[in-house]
């Protein structure tokens, strides 16, 4: 089924969210061609606890540095020195679990994208969260903008949250439970219902 159709019926779904997906558009989801899942865990983890545009600046300047400014290199990551690292912005935490991917990735300690394709939500979420710096958060943005799944909710992130309360008037953040609760209405597209929530903090 096309996304249009899948937004179609997500508004038919849920006429509250319906009413954000008119002031947003169209769905603008798009997978994300990252070279390896060491590439798709380093973005992640860049943009943990970051507004989108510093993690973005901050992800720029560790792909110039370390890459060809689009894809950094595993391999120079993995050699490289941690003041080097902190340089382009990321924390010490951040830095280290990075470094510590990019020399799984290049032991082949890391599943590749063939492997992950074969395997649900839940396989791959147990597969990568025993990594350092790497949590459910961290896998649930690869699983929507990497693997391309369609049914993937973040409850406990702070910009779904928000636009969460938005969508349907709060005077608080919502709680995670409430945003499970709430995001059973937008199964199998609970993907395109985070879009659309972090959209919603953009109006």
């Amino acid at each position: 089924m096309s996304l249009t159709n899948n937004v179609s019926r997500l508004k038919r779904q849920d006429p509250r969210l319906g009413g954000i997906i008119e002031q947003v558009g169209p769905c603008r989801l798009a997978v994300q061609e990252y070279g390896s899942t060491f590439e798709a865990l380093a973005r992640s983890i860049t943009y943990q606890q970051l507004s989108g545009k510093a993690a973005a600046t901050i992800y720029g300047r560790f792909n110039k540095r370390y890459g060809d400014g689009s894809r950094a290199d595993a391999g120079r990551v993995a050699r490289a020195q941690m003041r080097g690292l902190r340089s382009v912005g990321l924390s010490n935490g951040k830095a280290r679990y990075i470094r510590g991917l990019a020399r799984a990735q290049v032991s082949g300690d890391l599943p590749g994208i063939d492997q992950l394709n074969d395997m649900s939500d839940e396989s791959v979420i147990q597969a990568l969260t025993p990594l350092l710096g790497v949590g459910v958060w961290t896998v649930q943005m690869l699983l929507i903008f990497w693997l391309g799944r369609r049914d993937v909710l973040a409850p406990d992130d702070l910009g779904i949250r928000k636009g969460l309360m938005i969508t349907d008037g709060m005077d608080e953040l919502p709680t995670t439970a409430q945003v499970v609760e709430r995001g059973e209405a937008w199964r199998p597209y609970r993907s395109l219902a985070c879009w659309y929530l972090w959209r919603a903090c953009d109006l």
